[in-house]
């Protein structure tokens, strides 16, 4: 069982099956919420796994766009980026994800955040938790992985990609993305393609 920030949607040809902390869900195209503990029990293959910020787009929605989406990449990713929307969120907690944005390569500091967006930690961290689900240091994790996911996916070296995105190491990436997605990143990120923001 694990669990991560993206919403997530399983489409197969044939019926897969889902463990969740709510039940089993079955079908061949199965949406799991952000933050939601589950577990993949059987999945044919080909299988596409589709995930999406909470903030970008609703659950239902990527579920029946991924549905009615299909099964090519590029039109796949065309349906979810014309469904995706700009967050409506405060101006300073869009600053402050700006500014978490471009510290990920070095030590992310929630003052230092806060202070640089105008905003006190206390409210920063109430409201980053009240529209993502996740704290600060949830949030940069977050943050970090899907840079680092995005620079593999471009051609970097998993260790590339984690020194960039300011992981220790690759194995700390490693851990990460196991933690999160129940995957390998060398393996379990091949062929990812990101779309929008």
């Amino acid at each position: 069982m694990h669990e991560h920030y993206p919403h997530q949607v399983l489409k197969t040809a044939t019926r897969a099956t889902l463990e969740t902390d709510e039940g089993t869900l079955s079908g061949r195209c199965i949406a799991v919420a952000s933050l939601r503990r589950h577990r993949i029990i059987s999945a044919p293959t080909p299988a596409w796994l589709v995930y999406a910020e909470p903030l970008s787009i609703d659950l239902h929605a990527l579920q029946a766009v991924v549905r009615s989406a299909s099964s090519r990449v590029d039109d796949l990713c065309r349906a979810v980026q014309a469904r995706c929307r700009a967050p409506v969120i405060h101006r300073r907690v869009t600053l402050a994800l700006r500014l978490i944005d471009e510290m990920l390569d070095d030590q992310v500091s929630a003052h230092v955040v806060a202070a640089r967006a105008a905003i006190s930690l206390s409210q920063l961290q109430r409201v980053l938790s009240a529209r993502t689900g996740l704290s600060v240091r949830r949030l940069v994790r977050w943050r970090r992985m899907r840079l680092a996911v995005e620079l593999i996916s471009s051609g970097q070296t998993v260790t590339q990609a984690a020194h960039a995105a300011g992981f220790a190491d690759a194995a700390h990436l490693s851990r990460t993305v196991r933690m999160m997605f129940a995957v390998a990143p060398a393996s379990g990120l091949l062929g990812t393609r990101r779309v929008g923001d």
